[in-house]
């Protein structure tokens, strides 16, 4: 019957998306490669695909998902990611920590100046109606520095 044969396939889905997750705790690379065995993965260089499957699936490591968007060849992912959030109407610390409790920032500089570039860009597009902030460099340095401080 068509019930069964649903819960069947979401059953199957379930299951692989949970390997999924524990492969890519282990290694990403391996769990994209997984993904897109399975069909569920088109390409793993298309940033919406990736960012999508980082933001909706249960059991990935916070750490791993950090290491990974915060890469310099993975900005696209990065930019992908945040995009995916609803940051209209939120004030900048609560934008800043709706994002970040989704991953784990890693603890280089680096790292963290490009993830906070990429969040000051997508704050200015997305929740500065009221226009309390003059520019993307000025989300920048106080999200940065809320960072540090933390």
């Amino acid at each position: 019957s068509g019930v069964a044969a649903r819960l069947a396939a979401s059953r199957k889905l379930k299951f692989v998306m949970r390997q999924s997750a524990d492969l890519f705790n282990r290694d990403p690379k391996e769990a994209f490669v997984f993904l897109q065995e399975h069909q569920l993965l088109q390409s793993s260089n298309d940033p919406v695909e990736v960012a999508r499957y980082l933001r909706r699936t249960t059991g990935l490591d916070k750490r791993a998902v950090g290491d990974l968007i915060s890469k310099p060849s993975n900005v696209e992912i990065l930019k992908a990611y945040f995009a995916d959030f609803k940051l209209k109407g939120l004030e900048i610390d609560e934008a800043l920590r709706s994002v970040l409790e989704s991953f784990r920032l890693p603890g280089e500089a680096q790292q963290i100046s490009r993830v906070m570039e990429v969040f000051a860009q997508v704050y200015m597009r997305d929740a500065n109606q009221k226009g309390t902030f003059a520019n993307e460099d000025a989300v920048y340095v106080l999200a940065y520095s809320i960072v540090m401080l933390n």
